[in-house]
């Protein structure tokens, strides 16, 4: 019995430091996740966004990953020259949302014959 009286004792004491710091004693994990979910659903959005006018902009047939955090979008894969690097960046750019660009992308460089 005197476990039991000592159990709910402390549990009523914890619970009333908890409750005069101010902290929540039980926070639900949704509750805990929606901010983290909705950023991810709004970069996701971004991103296929982003990757929908590379489409059009005809990049679908080179390789460039698209990701998205918090409005920057990130460019990273190979395209077919120098100057499809800056136009891959553009056509990001002119996205609604897209606050930045951050451009990892590279082309193949051409060998010239005299290191055989």
């Amino acid at each position: 019995m005197f476990k039991t009286f000592a159990s709910i004792t402390l549990t009523v004491l914890v619970s009333i430091f908890v409750l005069s710091t101010g902290l929540p004693i039980m926070a639900d994990a949704a509750q805990q996740d929606a901010p983290a979910a909705q950023m991810n659903a709004a970069d996701n959005k971004l991103a296929d966004a982003v990757r929908q006018a590379l489409k059009k902009a005809d990049f679908a047939d080179e390789s460039v990953m698209v990701e998205a955090k918090d409005g920057v979008i990130t460019l990273t894969g190979t395209v077919l020259g120098k100057d499809r690097v800056a136009e891959c960046e553009q056509a990001a750019r002119r996205v609604d949302g897209v606050k930045h660009v951050v451009n990892k992308l590279t082309f193949p460089s051409v060998q010239t014959g005299g290191d055989r």
